[in-house]
Order: structure tokens, then sequence, then C-alpha cells
């Protein structure tokens, strides 16, 4: 329950024109995720991200935090194809001894380690993620 007040007041801090200091004051432990914030495109493509959450309200941001804390290990090892998990070796949040343990329990899964990228690795090696597609 707490968890539509704290989206709420982000979303309200940012609603102010605080996205980008949002953005990098909610990144600082990750040098990474600073680094890819200085490119301006990546900056202003976040906070239009969270502005656009502003339309959708708290809601979809929790639902979205929900389905981030479910064990989904059974149904990968069900699905007809392998999975190859592209990480952020500076990850912070989802962090690589995390979906170390997810290949671990999925074994048709690989994991590919970007070195100097974080959480943000979308938006950082947005070129990577695609050439692996």
């Amino acid at each position: 329950q707490m968890t539509n007040v704290l989206i709420w007041a982000v979303l309200s801090y940012v609603a102010r024109g605080d996205g980008a200091d949002f953005l990098r004051r909610s990144v600082k432990e990750s040098a990474a995720d600073l680094r890819a914030l200085d490119d301006p495109e990546t900056l202003r493509l976040m906070v239009d991200g969270i502005k656009f959450g502003l339309v959708q309200g708290p809601d979809a941001f929790c639902r979205d935090w929900e389905a981030m804390e479910g064990d989904m290990t059974a149904e990968a090892r069900a699905l007809p194809h392998p999975l190859h998990i592209i990480q952020g070796a500076e990850d912070p949040i989802t962090r690589p001894e995390f979906s170390a343990a997810f290949v671990e329990a999925v074994p048709a899964t690989t994991l590919e380690m970007v070195e100097e990228a974080g959480n943000l690795l979308f938006y950082s090696h947005w070129q990577r993620v695609i050439d692996r597609l």
C-alpha cells in the first residue's frame, strides 16, 4: 500500500519539472548510470517516460513493481526456446548475481555481462542490445 504513496510522490516531484534531478539522485550510486544520463537525449527520453507515467497514474508503476517481485523461473523453464539476458555489470537494481541465479535455475538461459553499463543499459548501450536481437 505504501507503493502508491511512494509512486505518487515521485510523479509529483517530476511533474514540478524536477525529472532530471530525480533521475540523477535515483542513480547516484551507479557511476555507469550517471554517465548514461550525461547524454542529453537519454536524459530527455527518461524524463519524458516518467512524465508519461503521470498520465497513467501510480497504479501502472505499482503493477510493474509487483511483476518484478515474482519468481518466473518455472515459466521460463517451460518456454520452448532459450533465453539470453543482457546485463549491465554495474546494475545496482537488477544485480548481476540475481541474473546469474536465474541462469542457474533456467539452464537454457545465457547471460551476457556488459562492462561499464548499469541499469540504464537499454539507453547507454542500445546498439548492442539491438544487435543481439
